[in-house]
């Protein structure tokens, strides 16, 4: 079983999850904000990052303490979770199975699980976080992330592909690095 998050962009345009939908030709079910198909090669399933009534879930490979209101502990959350508690769990889920595959659309993650904010507080470790500093956490599953905004997150890729005006492009990930940090750059002179 994989995980997917699905949307559509800010055009109207179908993102990653409705390619996905109508090449498994398979009706959709939307319980709990939640959608699955058989797939021929992997079992596709997905939750937007919405809030959800969580009952024991583990979200400890991401948060390393719990939000108020929320009981238990980081590895047995219940309460009202956050789209980024709701998500983590989701995720969590996904790598325990061993999944072969974790598909995760950036239009519809919750952006404060996925990369690291200037004003974002220790207890919660990001996605790219992870990919950079704990790999081996993610098993033998396969992430790929549709984003188009997450620069952070993309730098950690063992592999970057454009798609742009319905063509594809690799982009050689030390190029993309060195095209992040030149933007990075710029826009911490834009700061002074």
């Amino acid at each position: 079983m994989s995980g997917i998050s699905e949307g559509r962009d800010a055009t109207g345009h179908a993102t990653l999850r409705e390619p996905c939908d109508h090449g498994s030709g398979t009706l959709f079910a939307t319980p709990d904000n939640c959608s699955c198909s058989a797939h021929p090669f992997v079992r596709i399933c997905g939750c937007a990052a919405m809030n959800y009534e969580l009952k024991g879930a583990d979200v400890s490979m991401f948060f390393s303490a719990l939000p108020p209101g929320i009981d238990g502990t980081d590895a047995a959350a219940s309460g009202m979770g956050s789209g980024s508690m709701t998500m983590a769990h989701r995720i969590g889920q996904v790598i325990s199975r061993r999944s072969p595959l974790l598909i995760i659309d950036g239009d519809r993650a919750a952006p404060n699980l996925l990369v690291t904010s200037c004003i974002q507080q220790g207890e919660v470790t990001p996605l790219a976080g992870i990919l950079s500093r704990e790999r081996a956490k993610m098993g033998d599953t396969t992430l790929l992330f549709a984003a188009c905004a997450l620069d952070t997150l993309i730098a950690q890729a063992d592999r970057i592909l454009l798609l742009d005006r319905h063509a594809a492009t690799a982009i050689d990930r030390g190029k993309f690095r060195s095209m992040l940090q030149e933007s990075l750059l710029r826009i911490s002179d834009g700061l002074r």
